[in-house]
């Protein structure tokens, strides 16, 4: 089991960050690692997506569960071919234009080599997420005044 952790202040609105975490469909465009995202199902508060990601030198293919509570929390969880998957995001207002952004990942591969692999690799892929959010956020939100 992985467990991991990654926080940032960052300089822009809480319910815009979580609008760019909540824009599954998108991550192809700017995620590490996404080639596709596709929402297979949407209700009031929550979609069933299908993903494809390139990761730890292979392709995984996957249907995932997102979980949305705006503008606090986005949660993720997906079941095969993981044994465990849970990523959370969290936006928490430090005013109205700064939010503190904390990123939580458990994950179990399944297979003991993968499960090696991904505690060494999954720290630094998460932090690339978390800049790759960052650099969306630089993009598409207006700065505030």
């Amino acid at each position: 089991m992985v467990a991991l952790e990654v926080e940032r202040v960052l300089p822009w609105p809480a319910q815009a960050l979580y609008e760019l975490v909540a824009d599954v469909d998108a991550y192809p465009q700017f995620m590490p690692g996404w080639s596709s995202a596709r929402v297979l199902r949407r209700d009031a508060g929550s979609a069933e997506v299908e993903q494809r990601v390139h990761l730890l030198g292979r392709d995984w293919h996957f249907r995932s569960r997102a979980e949305f509570e705006a503008p606090k929390r986005v949660g993720i969880r997906a079941g095969a071919p993981f044994r465990a998957f849970e990523l959370r995001w969290d936006f928490e207002p430090l005013s109205a234009s700064v939010t503190r952004v904390r990123g939580t990942l458990h994950a179990e591969l399944g297979e003991p080599l993968l499960d090696e692999l991904a505690r060494h690799a999954l720290p630094q892929l998460l932090q690339r997420t978390m800049l790759a959010f960052e650099r969306r956020a630089a993009q598409r939100i207006a700065p505030s005044t």
